[in-house]
């Protein structure tokens, strides 16, 4: 019997075969083994087919590992520069998108404009400490104010607005540190809620008319918290997509793992990096 290959024919009188299939049970490739010392009138046994059927299973995990990282790479490839598109995207409009502050400052203007107030603010929740509250206000004052026994944080607590047509000194002096008080003593609080939990709280005082709110700027305020808690909540996503893109686009490019084990043929693990020059039979 003769095998024929590309250069020459080679005389055999035993063969192994055994065929290499890929994930999908396909023969991919027969590896080939013959005249088992035919000198010494030995042939192929068992052992020997279970030994070339290991060799081929490891070097089939090694092609796969090896492909599967390619794989990889790429769409770690793809979606870079998906997520590096979206950046630029981002990045030309994050300080309008994201700015919450200038955000609060129009919603404060038009809380004023509707309700006729002389005075706004809005406090929204601290994520980390329910001691904090971060207030913004109409003077364009931002900062954490901490738990205290002032109306808004009675809001925060109950979640039970309130129209006070004339404030005490107290109560006034509690919501609007270093001001003045003379007659316009009204105030008007509305909860913040954001996906049916209350977040903080919406307050105009001063109505410069001089009377008490009424129910239209009652219902007014209470618009401006459904729109002020949709808006917040889309702002808040775009955020974090914002500081997921940045997370992202630092990871170095060599990050991607190579394959950090082969198995040698015996069965055990070798920690060993992958080059296309490594596989062996």
């Amino acid at each position: 019997l003769h095998a024929q290959s590309s250069e020459h024919r080679v005389r055999w009188k035993n063969a192994l075969i055994v065929p290499m299939l890929n994930e999908e049970a396909e023969v991919v490739t027969l590896v080939l083994a013959i005249n088992k010392h035919v000198s010494k009138g030995l042939v192929f046994e068992q052992g020997d087919t279970g030994l070339v059927k290991t060799l081929v299973m490891i070097a089939g995990l090694e092609t796969n590992v090896k492909r599967n990282q390619e794989h990889l790479a790429s769409a770690l490839s793809v979606r870079r520069s998906i997520i590096k598109e979206m950046g630029e995207v981002i990045s030309k409009s994050s300080q309008t998108l994201t700015s919450t502050e200038m955000f609060v400052k129009d919603v404060l203007s038009n809380m004023l404009k509707i309700t006729k107030a002389g005075y706004g603010a809005v406090y929204i929740k601290n994520s980390r400490t329910a001691s904090f509250c971060i207030k913004y206000d109409s003077r364009g004052t931002v900062f954490n104010e901490k738990r205290n026994k002032s109306l808004s944080w009675s809001v925060l607590d109950t979640g039970s607005p309130f129209n006070i047509a004339s404030a005490t000194d107290i109560e006034a002096s509690q919501t609007i540190p270093s001001t003045p008080f003379g007659s316009l003593r009204s105030i008007l609080g509305e909860p913040l809620i954001i996906d049916n939990e209350i977040q903080g709280v919406l307050l105009v005082a001063w109505k410069s008319s001089g009377v008490a709110f009424d129910l239209q700027d009652e219902q007014a305020l209470h618009d401006f918290g459904v729109l002020f808690g949709a808006t917040y909540k889309l702002l808040h996503g775009v955020e974090t997509l914002v500081t997921a893109v940045e997370m992202e686009l630092a990871i170095p490019r060599n990050s991607i793992p190579a394959l950090s084990s082969t198995i040698s043929a015996t069965g055990e693990k070798k920690d060993t990096p992958s080059s296309p020059g490594n596989k062996r039979m």
